[in-house]
C-alpha cells in the first residue's frame, strides 16, 4: 500500500543515518500494508456459525496447510462484456475479485463488503488534519484531504469494490499511538461508503476506466500469442523559471 503518493510533498526515501527513518516511502508502505491486513481481520466476527461459505474452497490453500491459518477472504469470479451490441468480434473479460466480509441487510440478504484502512502517521505534518480532533466534527474535511493525498489508492479501492459487486466499503481510520512509533496503533473511527457513490465523489469516471481497459485488450489481441509485460512509464517534468 502506498501512503500519500499524490500529496503535494509525498514521502521520500532518505539517506541512511537520517533521524526520520520510519517515515520514508518504503517504511510507510510496509506499515500501511500491515495495518490494512490486520484491520480487515479484526473487523470480522469469529463465530463459525456465521461464517459465509463459498461454493468452492480457497484456491490458495495448499494440501498440507491448515485452512484456519488463511486470512478470511472471498474470491468472486465475475464476467464483463466489453463489446458494443453490434460488434462482430465480442470481447468478454473474466475478473477475479475479492471481498472481505458480509453484512445482513434488513431483509436478511447477504451483502458483501470490502474492508480497507487509512493510516495517519504524523498529524502535525504539512497538509495534514489532526484526526483525533477532527474526525467527529469534520469528517468530510478529513475524507477530502485523504482523497487528495491518496487519490490513486482510494480510486483503486472503489473500483475494486465495484468490480466485486460489494454493497459497501468499510474504511478504518488508524493512527499511530505515538508519531515516533510505527508499531503501535489505535483505531479512531470506521466509515461506511457505497462504492459507486464514493467513486463519484472522487470524480472517477467508470466509463473512462472501462475504455482504458478495452483499449489495452484490443492492443493485446492484435499481438501474436505469447507472454507480455505491461510497463507503466512515469515522466517527471522539471519547470524552468
Amino acid at each position: 500500500m502506498t501512503v500519500n503518493e499524490n500529496a503535494v510533498e509525498p514521502p521520500l526515501e532518505v539517506a541512511e543515518g537520517s533521524k526520520d527513518q520510519i517515515n520514508t516511502a518504503s517504511q510507510l508502505s510496509l506499515e500501511a500494508t500491515v495495518i490494512i491486513n490486520n484491520f480487515a481481520q479484526q473487523s470480522l466476527k469469529e463465530s463459525p456459525s456465521e461464517k459465509y461459505e463459498f461454493q468452492n474452497p480457497n484456491p490458495f490453500n495448499v494440501d498440507d496447510e491448515d485452512p484456519e491459518t488463511l486470512a478470511s477472504r472471498g474470491y468472486r469470479y465475475r464476467k464483463f462484456d466489453l463489446s458494443p451490441g453490434d460488434e462482430e468480434d465480442p470481447v468478454t473479460l473474466i475478473v477475479r475479485t475479492e471481498v472481505d466480509g458480509y453484512l445482513k441487510s434488513a431483509t436478511g440478504e447477504n451483502q458483501f463488503v470490502t474492508i480497507k484502512a487509512l493510516n495517519e502517521f504524523d498529524s502535525k505534518s504539512q497538509h495534514a488534519i489532526d484526526w483525533r480532533s477532527k474526525l467527529d466534527s469534520q469528517r468530510g474535511a478529513v475524507v477530502a484531504t485523504e482523497m487528495k493525498n491518496n487519490s490513486c489508492k482510494l480510486a483503486r479501492w472503489a473500483i475494486q469494490s465495484i468490480l466485486a459487486d460489494a454493497a459497501y466499503m468499510k474504511i478504518g481510520y488508524v493512527s499511530r499511538l505515538s508519531p515516533r512509533d510505527n508499531t503501535k496503533h489505535v483505531i479512531l473511527a470506521v466509515g461506511t461508503y457505497k462504492p459507486r457513490d464514493f467513486a463519484a465523489q472522487m470524480n472517477v469516471q467508470l466509463a473512462n476506466a472501462w475504455g482504458i481497459v478495452k483499449a489495452i485488450v484490443d492492443m493485446c489481441r492484435k499481438r501474436p500469442d505469447g507472454k507480455y509485460v505491461l510497463v507503466k512509464v512515469i515522466l517527471y517534468l522539471h519547470v524552468i523559471c
